[in-house]
């Protein structure tokens, strides 16, 4: 979905590219616990692109990423 504050059109994701990008938070959560904290916090406000799939006014895929 476009977003008015920028002129590009952005494309909605492949499913190798959403897993891979679930795979990066994954091994990023490993590397946190790795260096002795306890949990991660993921930042999903402001239109960060993890909110983008939690919210039905942005997520309009009809695979397992979308719906209800």
């Amino acid at each position: 979905m476009p977003w008015a504050s920028f002129s590009d059109v952005p494309r909605e994701l492949t499913l190798s590219e959403v897993k891979e990008l679930v795979q990066c938070y994954a091994e990023a959560a490993r590397r946190t616990r790795d260096a002795g904290f306890d949990g991660v916090e993921l930042h999903g406000a402001h239109g960060y692109l993890i909110c983008q799939f939690f919210s039905p006014l942005s997520n309009k895929r009809t695979d397992e990423y979308g719906g209800t």
